[in-house]
C-alpha cells in the first residue's frame, strides 16, 4: 500500500509540475502575441496617420538622421496610468495665458485636449523662452471641466509633440537624454499605457522642441 500510494503522490507532483509549466509557457506565449499584434498596429496606425504632427515630427527625425523608422520601435512596457489632479491653467479659464493656444492638442471631437507646454515653458525678458527642467501632461476635458495629470517627467525625458488615434487614444512622442525615443500609446477609458522604445540610438540629440 505504501508503494502504491508513492506512487500515485509521484504521478500526482509531476502531473501538476506538468500542467503548471504548461500554463506558464501558453501565458507567455499569449503576452508574445499580443505584444507582436500591439507592434504591428501601431506601426500601422502611425504609419497611415495623416496627421500634421506626426508628420513634422517624422520628417524632422529623418532629417537629422535618415535611418529613422517608426518600424524600428518596439513595445517593451505596459502599465497603467493614475491620473492625478492637474497644476496648469486651463483654456476656459480667465487667466490662461493665450500664448499657449496654439500649442494645445486637441481631441478629433474637441470634447478635449492634451497640454504639454503650460507647465513646461514660460516666455521670458526679451521674449526668450525658458524651459523648466520638469514638464507636467495635462488632460483638459471640457465637457466636465476636469484637468487631470496623465504624466510627469523629469529632465531626463520629454514629450515633444501629440497624436490623437481617437477621442479616447492618444500618442505622446517623446525623446530621452540618452537619444532614445519613445511613443507611449495612451487609452483614456481604460487608463491603459503601451510603450514603445526605439531599438536603435539616434546620430544627434533633438531639439525639436524648440524649433
Amino acid at each position: 500500500m505504501k508503494m502504491i500510494r508513492s506512487f500515485l503522490l509521484m504521478t500526482l507532483s509531476i502531473c501538476t509540475l506538468v500542467l503548471t509549466s504548461c500554463k506558464k509557457n501558453t501565458e507567455k506565449a499569449d503576452l508574445n502575441n499580443e505584444a507582436e499584434s500591439t507592434k504591428i498596429n501601431l506601426e500601422l496606425e502611425l504609419a497611415n496617420n495623416s496627421d500634421s504632427h506626426l508628420e513634422a515630427w517624422v520628417n524632422y527625425y529623418k532629417q537629422g538622421d535618415n535611418s529613422f523608422s517608426l518600424a524600428k520601435f518596439e513595445l517593451k512596457n505596459t502599465d497603467t496610468i493614475h491620473l492625478l489632479p492637474g497644476t496648469i491653467i486651463p483654456s476656459y479659464d480667465s487667466d490662461f495665458d493665450t500664448v499657449y493656444k496654439p500649442y494645445l492638442f486637441y481631441s478629433p471631437d474637441r470634447s478635449k485636449y492634451i497640454d504639454i507646454d503650460s507647465y513646461w515653458w514660460r516666455i521670458g525678458d526679451n521674449y526668450k523662452v525658458g524651459f523648466e527642467p520638469d514638464q507636467e501632461i495635462d488632460l483638459i476635458n471640457l465637457k466636465t471641466r476636469e484637468v487631470s495629470r496623465i504624466k510627469f517627467f523629469g529632465p531626463s525625458e520629454w514629450v515633444e509633440t501629440v497624436l490623437w488615434e481617437t477621442n479616447d487614444i492618444v500618442y505622446l512622442l517623446e525623446n530621452t537624454i540618452d537619444n532614445v525615443p519613445v511613443i507611449s500609446k495612451i487609452n483614456l477609458q481604460n487608463h491603459l499605457e503601451y510603450q514603445y522604445f526605439y531599438t536603435d540610438t539616434l546620430r544627434f540629440q533633438s531639439d525639436f522642441t524648440r524649433i
